[in-house]
């Protein structure tokens, strides 16, 4: 049989360090955790934190895009509680930028539309579109709303 007693002594130690390892754990979380307002576009962080539709045009030049002063429409919208095989191919998207629309199903957010002006070797039919939700982007497209159209991610392709 093995007994150990432990006094006042060393229990204020054991406790002592307990809560300085904590706080160290603590601090290094809190010193480490990553700005959820900027995204990572390649090398470039771009600033994500929206607060008016100025903001997101703000936001798409980041990505050296172009676009009409104001938007050509502003809409609310509810991501869906379940994604059905569109949205699961939009998600797909999105992960492939650093954002994640399934954190985000049954919420409602905000969506804008921009024309994009200097879209290479097209001027007609190009949209960028943003979703923000509270005051942070979540999702966004570049796309040609033709009936050949096509859609692509922020970054520019060329």
């Amino acid at each position: 049989m093995f007994i150990y007693s432990i006094n006042g002594k060393k229990l204020k130690k054991i406790a002592l360090c307990t809560v300085l390892i904590i706080g160290v754990v603590l601090c290094y979380t809190f010193i480490n955790k990553s700005d959820p307002y900027t995204l990572e576009s390649g090398n470039i962080p771009v600033n994500i934190k929206i607060s008016s539709d100025s903001d997101v045009k703000s936001f798409l030049e980041q990505y050296g895009w172009q676009v009409s002063d104001n938007p050509t429409e502003i809409s609310t919208i509810r991501i869906p509680s379940v994604f059905n095989d569109v949205y699961a191919s939009y998600n797909t998207l999105q992960l492939s930028q650093g954002f994640d629309l399934s954190k985000f199903m049954g919420e409602t957010c905000k969506k804008y539309t921009y024309s994009v002006l200097n879209y290479p070797d097209k001027s007609e039919n190009i949209n960028a579109t943003v979703i923000v939700y509270g005051d942070k982007v979540i999702a966004g497209d570049i796309a040609d709303s033709s009936f050949k159209g096509f859609m692509q991610g922020l970054n520019r392709t060329s």
